[in-house]
């Protein structure tokens, strides 16, 4: 099993570049405790070629509360989210607790690994034109609530283990966390076909990188919330019958996305989830 520290320690020597070449460039301090950093030679790419990189966030550690990033500085534009910028490099296990939330301004576009690690008590982010997240960024974010991705899925790269969970020992757990994934309407098919195939191993690359969210209902377009609430009814019409029972099975099968499929809350869509809607439908339950 693969371990996240080691690419830890690549996001540290990573950063620790950045603020050795900051020394030699021009460097402002923003609000909250943040870095901007004046991009010369596109130093911050992780593992592709990206034109047009200007001022990167560097450093967020030091941030409390509802982060605003700016959306320029001196006249240019903050473009990505460095590596590592708002985890807690002290500890990763104990995560980042400080911020609250954070507003991406539409000139960023990448956000890159393990940017947001273990922040926890963030409950909503929106990702407006971030066009790539790299490798581990929202790894034990267990307090997301939702996350909004506005550009279409042609547009979109996702690294591998993005939403995934480790354990103290930096071990990925095969799990996802609890957020709610929105993509743009009209784009539903479009993600689900290139972000959620059934991974062949335990660790998930870009092209199932959403796939816990699929399976398990929560990965939806804008403007699809849960429908009334009413146990067992997955398909939001107000009432519980043959339809909702083929909506946990093709959800338990990898063909569908309704929502509440989940009906024992165990994180899954199984043989159990079917049992208890149908126990419903028949008034057993």
């Amino acid at each position: 099993m693969k371990k996240l520290y080691l690419m830890a320690i690549m996001a540290t020597a990573l950063t620790a570049g950045a603020q050795n070449k900051a020394e030699q460039y021009d460097q402002f301090n923003g609000d909250n405790g943040l870095v901007y950093t004046y991009d010369y030679d596109n130093w911050a790419v992780t593992y592709d070629d990206y034109e047009g990189l200007e001022w990167i966030l560097t450093e967020g550690q030091a941030a409390t509360g509802h982060v605003v990033i700016a959306n320029e500085i001196n006249g240019e534009p903050v473009r990505v989210i460095g590596a590592g910028a708002f985890r807690n490099w002290e500890s990763m296990a104990s995560g980042n607790t400080a911020i609250t939330g954070v507003t991406i301004p539409d000139n960023v576009e990448i956000i890159q690994m393990a940017a947001f690690l273990g922040c926890t008590n963030l409950k909503t982010i929106d990702l407006n034109n971030v066009r790539r997240i790299d490798y581990a960024s929202f790894v034990n974010c267990d307090g997301l609530e939702e996350i909004h991705i506005r550009v279409p899925a042609s547009q979109m790269q996702i690294g591998w283990e993005v939403f995934n969970h480790i354990d103290e020992e930096g071990s990925f757990t095969g799990e996802f966390i609890p957020a709610t994934v929105y993509v743009p309407v009209g784009q539903l098919q479009a993600y689900i076909d290139k972000f959620c195939n059934a991974p062949e191993d335990e660790m998930f690359w870009e092209e199932n990188a959403l796939y816990g969210f699929y399976i398990n209902g929560r990965l939806r377009e804008e403007g699809d919330h849960p429908g009334p609430d009413v146990p067992g009814d997955v398909d939001g019409n107000g009432s519980v019958g043959v339809e909702d029972v083929n909506a946990v099975i093709n959800t338990m099968l990898g063909q569908g996305t309704n929502t509440g499929a989940d009906l024992d809350g165990n994180g899954s869509v199984g043989v159990e989830d079917v049992n208890i809607v149908i126990n419903i439908m028949l008034g057993k339950n």
